[in-house]
């Protein structure tokens, strides 16, 4: 279980903090993860998208990867399908469509979601 954040803020209903747990936190926790550079969080200095992939020398077979094992590193997460990642270096902006299998509750989901870094 996990607070539920949207659009970076805490959510808040009738004065009471929200809660999530299965797949909706596992794709948060993507989310979260997508948009961590490795080494900015104190809590967990692993997780995050390795430095390298803001590189102008990394291809995009070489990015798609660093972003399968930032996903891959979320808990939760038994196999990551190819991710679809657009980088333009210029806006320094990337957008990640992904598809994952959990585990939730003791069964096998299929969670997909799109994530924008800018």
């Amino acid at each position: 279980m996990d607070l539920k954040i949207t659009n970076g803020n805490l959510e808040v209903v009738n004065g009471d903090f929200v809660f999530i747990d299965g797949a909706e936190e596992i794709a948060q926790e993507i989310q979260t993860r997508l948009q961590l550079v490795a080494g900015e969080c104190r809590m967990d200095q692993e997780a995050g998208i390795n430095a390298a992939f803001w590189e102008p020398t990394i291809d995009d077979g070489e990015r798609a990867q660093l972003v399968a094992n930032a996903i891959r590193a979320t808990p939760g997460v038994v196999y990551v399908y190819p991710p679809e990642v657009l980088f333009d270096a210029t806006a320094r902006r990337m957008t990640v469509s992904y598809r994952v299998e959990a585990s939730v509750e003791a069964m096998r989901r299929t969670i997909a979601g799109e994530v924008v870094v800018e």
